[in-house]
């Protein structure tokens, strides 16, 4: 570039120069059409310089003018950028502190990340069902993309659009290659249409695939359980795998004892044959006006011998509570319960307490450890 331009400013000095060497005055016409353009090359050159000059000011300061208005409006664009950034974040944090109605203001001025726009609107549709606004949901679950339909099933079941949901969930029954969350929504999908059959068919590989979580698998047990007759209960759980019967176990005995007290005595029984006395708690707790003549016989047998036995005092209490011999229940207690013990205990004595008339003893217990 600097080579082209020393070349044109001899040649320029040259042709100004020339008239001077040759004597004669160099004039230039130049006609174009109806128009003509005459002077001296002098003349000529000190105009072209000027011109010269005129324009590499003037683009300086164009240049100068632009880069300022690219800066302001980088800097505008950046503040936008910003707010809407800070818009996504609060959006997500009012979500995780249940702010839903904040949370879905928030996500509608945000600037979603590429790739995140269906994340984005699954978390504007979850914050609005726990609004109760279902109609909004549902215009937000439009806009999910169809690949990730499969994520918003349950979303979809409860905006009452379950049908938009059944496409996508009978495709994860063909696919092998269903990931731990696809498996886990279906297995949701399935509860909440209480489509039994298809549930049973797939638990076992749910089971095998580690699908869901042991607090997953106590939901869609107590869900399941709780909505068989006793004859449909007994044949689910028998058929149910060895792994997938310790995890049912607790729901299906609760449920069990509402319909045959007599064979929930005989099946903690077992378990407490098999020293599983936490297991036998957690269930009596849940269970009224049930008999359980056997384990109870049980348990008093080996109070005989061990006395002052705190896991079997605390049994015989619970045996006590359940059958709805409060009394008995109170007597227990009274000896049992200590400082170590309340804080798993306290429940089942303040409601026996209370059953009793013994009233400061159940508020007390409620306002130490509730």
């Amino acid at each position: 570039m600097s080579k082209a331009i020393i070349t044109v400013v001899i040649a320029l000095v040259v042709l100004a120069l020339a008239p001077v060497a040759i004597g004669e005055k160099g004039y230039v016409l130049i006609a174009f059409n109806d128009y003509t353009i005459e002077g001296t090359i002098t003349a000529f050159v000190i105009a072209i310089i000027l011109l010269t000059a005129f324009s590499f000011v003037i683009y300086k300061v164009l240049r100068y003018v632009l880069s300022l208005y690219g800066i302001t409006r980088f800097k505008w664009a950046s503040r936008a950028d910003k707010r809407k950034l800070s818009n996504l974040k609060t959006g997500v944090w009012q979500f995780i502190n249940r702010d839903f109605n904040g949370a879905q203001q928030s996500l509608a001025k945000a600037h979603v990340p590429a790739g995140w726009e269906s994340i984005a609107q699954a978390i504007s549709a979850r914050a609005a069902l726990e609004s109760g606004n279902k109609a909004d949901a549902r215009l937000h679950l439009e806009k999910v993309a169809q690949q990730d339909a499969s994520n918003i099933a349950q979303m979809l079941v409860e905006s009452e659009q379950a049908e938009l949901a059944k496409e996508s969930m009978e495709q994860i029954t063909k696919n092998k290659k269903a990931t731990n969350l696809e498996l886990a929504n279906f297995a949701e999908y399935l509860v909440a249409q209480q489509d039994w059959s298809t549930l049973n068919d797939q638990l076992s590989r749910f089971e095998k695939k580690h699908a869901l979580s042991d607090e997953q698998w106590q939901q869609l047990f107590e869900r399941y359980f709780a909505a068989l007759d006793l004859n449909a209960l007994n044949s689910a759980y028998g058929n149910l795998p060895k792994k997938l019967k310790e995890k049912a176990e607790f729901h299906y005995l609760i449920n069990l004892a509402s319909f045959a007290p007599e064979q929930t005595d005989k099946c903690l029984l077992k378990l407490a044959k098999g020293d599983k006395y936490r297991e036998i708690w957690q269930v009596l707790s849940k269970c009224t006006n049930t008999k359980l003549s056997d384990l109870q016989k049980f348990v008093q047998t080996r109070l005989k011998k061990l006395p002052e036995d705190e896991t079997l005092l605390l049994t015989l209490a619970y045996i006590a509570k359940a059958q709805g011999d409060f009394e008995l229940a109170c007597k227990v207690l009274n000896k049992v319960l200590s400082k170590d013990n309340a804080n798993k205990h306290w429940r089942i004595a303040a409601e026996c307490f209370n059953q009793t008339g013994q009233l400061d003893k159940a508020i007390l217990l409620y306002q130490t450890y509730a």
